[in-house]
């Protein structure tokens, strides 16, 4: 990856990834906080993250880094829930960049729940979600023991991520 711009529209903000490449990608939403990711193959990051703008009323920030083998990602935190209005990719041309333009709108939490996963047809990314899965609202039976108390702590951050497996593979 070679840079990163956002751009604030009048309805909009539009992320945009300048690569040295035409890449597939996935890109999909997430709750609880609300963020917006891309998936991509594998790709080296070059350089800092650009500074985001402080006029733009979606997104707090954003990171990169290797998702798991195979797959980049880019995780964008927003401030609120927000749609994926239009992504697409843009073929390098004179002298810009191929690009992946991720154009994100506000719209309202209940709305957010019915939004859905989209990705470009040559890429089927590597097992992401369309939503965050809830927790379940009781804990799993747990098996009677000597009778000490057991404190389990999961550090999973949803989405994709269960967070911490137990030895007996419970999540």
């Amino acid at each position: 990856m070679e840079a990163t711009r956002i751009g604030v529209h009048e309805n909009k903000v539009r992320f945009v990834l300048e690569l040295d490449r035409t890449l597939p990608y996935a890109a999909f939403l997430l709750a609880d906080p609300y963020r917006a990711v891309i998936d991509l193959p594998d790709v080296s990051w070059a350089g800092n993250p650009d500074p985001v703008p402080a006029s733009n009323p979606l997104i707090l920030g954003y990171r990169t880094g290797q998702f798991q083998p195979g797959v980049s990602r880019v995780v964008i935190d927003l401030k609120g829930p927000a749609a994926i209005d239009k992504i697409f990719r843009l073929d390098a041309q004179g002298n810009a960049r191929n690009r992946i333009v991720l154009d994100l709108k506000p719209i309202s939490a209940q709305a957010f729940d019915q939004t859905a996963r989209l990705e470009s047809p040559d890429w089927k990314g590597r097992g992401a979600q369309t939503r965050a899965t809830p927790a379940p609202a009781t804990p799993p039976s747990v098996p009677q023991g000597d009778g000490r108390r057991v404190v389990v702590l999961d550090p999973g951050h949803g989405g994709v991520d269960p967070g911490a497996i137990g030895a007996g593979g419970r999540l």
